[in-house]
C-alpha cells in the first residue's frame, strides 16, 4: 500500500480515495462523537427542552443600545472590508434587557454596524436577536458585570480568536492587563485597528509593541514611535510609510536603551542619534528587519543599525566615533549581556 507524507500527516491509498471522493468521508454527527467519547472526551448528561434556548426575535437598529465600552469591540477595517451587507451569513445578536428597558447589544456590534451602514431605510431595519432580560432588582453596575460575565462565557468557547481580538475583548469585560494595554496606546497616541488613541497614528503589529512596552518600557518605546512618526512626515523620506510597524518600534526602543545605557552623552551619542534622524531612512523599514523574525529580533535590528552607522563613518557619511560591536568587551557586547535581555521569570 502506498504511503504519501506531507506535514506529518500520513495519507494511505484508501484516504487519499476518500479526499477525492469527497461522499465517501461523510459521517453521522452522532458516529462522529462517539468516536470522541471512545477517545476519553465525556461529561455529565443533562436533559434540555426547546423552551431552555434563547428565542429569536426581531428588532429595529434604532431600538438597540451600545454601552461605550463594547465600542472598542467593533473593527473598523472590518467594516471599510466589508463594503456591503449581507443577510446570509447573520446570525443573531446577543442582546441584554436592563430594568429600565434599554436594549444593550453584547455580541454582534459588527453585524449591527454593517446594517447600519450599508442599508436602506437603516432606522427601520430589524436584525435577528435572542434577548436576555435582566432581573429588575439589579444595580446598573450589577447588569454590566452579568453581560461581562457572559460576554466572556461566551468568547471563552469560540475558537481561534487572534491577538487583538482578544485584546478587544479584554477591553470589554474590564481585564486590569488589556485596560493597562488600552491606556499605553492612548499615552502613545497610536492605535491598533482602533484601539487606542483613534486620532492618533496607526501600528501594525501589535505583539512586538507589546514586546516592547513590556521589556524596553513607555519611556524608549515612545521615544522609537516618535522618531518613526518623524520620518513618516518628512516629505523627503519615501523609504517609510504609515502605518507605524511594530517591529521597527521595538527595534528602535532597543536601540534607545543601548544608546542611553552603554554610550554615554558624549560625541559619540551626538553623532548616533544624528545618524538616527538623518540617515536611518536610507533603508526602508522592511530592509532594517530582513531576516530578523524571533525572540531576539531586535537585538539583531539594533546590531543592523549600529554596523549601518559604523559603515556610514567609514565612508565620511558621518563625523563621529565608531561604536565597537565585534570586540570582547565592546559597549554592544556588554549590552547584550545586560540583564534586560534575559527571560523574565514568571510568578
Amino acid at each position: 500500500m502506498g504511503l504519501a507524507t506531507q506535514n506529518n500527516l500520513t495519507f494511505t491509498s484508501k484516504s487519499m480515495t476518500n479526499l477525492l471522493n469527497p461522499t465517501q468521508g461523510v459521517i453521522n454527527l452522532l458516529s462522529l462523537v462517539s468516536g470522541f467519547i471512545k477517545a476519553g472526551i465525556s461529561g455529565v448528561r443533562k436533559k434540555f427542552a426547546e423552551e431552555d434556548f434563547i428565542p429569536v426575535e426581531y428588532i429595529k437598529l434604532k431600538d438597540l443600545k451600545v454601552d461605550k465600552k463594547y465600542q472598542r469591540l467593533v473593527n473598523l477595517n472590518f467594516l471599510k472590508k466589508a463594503k456591503r451587507f449581507r443577510p446570509e451569513l447573520v446570525k443573531p445578536l446577543s442582546v441584554f434587557q436592563r430594568p429600565n428597558g434599554d436594549l444593550y447589544i453584547v455580541d454582534g456590534q459588527h453585524t449591527a454596524c454593517l446594517a447600519a451602514l450599508y442599508v436602506k431605510d437603516a432606522e427601520n431595519f430589524e436584525l435577528p436577536c435572542q434577548v436576555q432580560e435582566h432581573d429588575v432588582t439589579l444595580s446598573l453596575k450589577e447588569c454590566e458585570e452579568a453581560e461581562a460575565t457572559y460576554f466572556k462565557e461566551l468568547n471563552f468557547l469560540r475558537s481561534n480568536v487572534g491577538t487583538i481580538e482578544k485584546l478587544r475583548a479584554d477591553i470589554a469585560r474590564g481585564v486590569q492587563s488589556a485596560l493597562t494595554m488600552l491606556s499605553n496606546l492612548e499615552a502613545l497616541e497610536i492605535h491598533i485597528e482602533g484601539i487606542g488613541d483613534e486620532n492618533g497614528d496607526e501600528l501594525f503589529g501589535y505583539e512586538k509593541l507589546k514586546r516592547s512596552i513590556e521589556k524596553y518600557g513607555n519611556s524608549y518605546t515612545n521615544r522609537a514611535i516618535s522618531l518613526c512618526k518623524y520620518h513618516n512626515k518628512r516629505k523627503e523620506c519615501t523609504t517609510w510609510n504609515k502605518p507605524l510597524d511594530g517591529s521597527m518600534v521595538l527595534g528602535l526602543a532597543a536601540i534607545y536603551h543601548f544608546t542611553d545605557n552603554y554610550i554615554g552623552k558624549g560625541e559619540k551619542s551626538k553623532g548616533f542619534n544624528e545618524y538616527l534622524e538623518k540617515m536611518l531612512t536610507i533603508k526602508s523599514v522592511s530592509e532594517w528587519k530582513y531576516k530578523t523574525a524571533g525572540v531576539i529580533q531586535d537585538e539583531l535590528i539594533a546590531e543592523r543599525i549600529v554596523r549601518h552607522y559604523n559603515d556610514a563613518i567609514g565612508f565620511s557619511a558621518v563625523d563621529a566615533p565608531k561604536i565597537g560591536v565585534d570586540e570582547d568587551g565592546s559597549v554592544f557586547k556588554n549590552w547584550l549581556d545586560d540583564d534586560i535581555h534575559k527571560p523574565k521569570e514568571k510568578n
